[in-house]
């Protein structure tokens, strides 16, 4: 089936080949309607690590404006620096989790 439109152009106008409908808008209810099957297949193929990821964030979000009485925004404080820090304070965690399960 072919689905480039013809070389037979007259005045800027394309021909379709009529397997090919012409674009037309949906209507409301239609537009729904497929919203609802693309929200549904994205419910089903996500990612639960994912979700609980995206849980803790909100959490961590919750507890940094319960300290500081704010939302982090840039420019706030040094990121990278604490981030850097952060970070360091993984690799301890990860490696005395490691060593108790006696990892080399």
């Amino acid at each position: 089936m072919p689905t480039e439109p013809s070389e037979n152009v007259e005045r800027g106008a394309v021909e379709y080949p009529d397997e090919i409908p012409p674009f037309r808008p949906i209507d409301e209810a239609s537009t729904r309607r497929i919203f609802r099957e693309m929200l549904a297949e994205h419910e089903r193929l996500r990612s639960p690590v994912f979700d609980r990821v995206v849980s803790d964030l909100r959490r961590r979000d919750e507890l940094g404006f319960q300290q500081f009485g704010k939302p982090m925004v840039a420019g706030d404080r040094d990121g990278l620096r604490e981030a850097y820090e952060e970070a360091l304070d993984l690799c301890v965690y990860l490696r005395a989790e490691l060593d108790a399960r006696g990892d080399e």
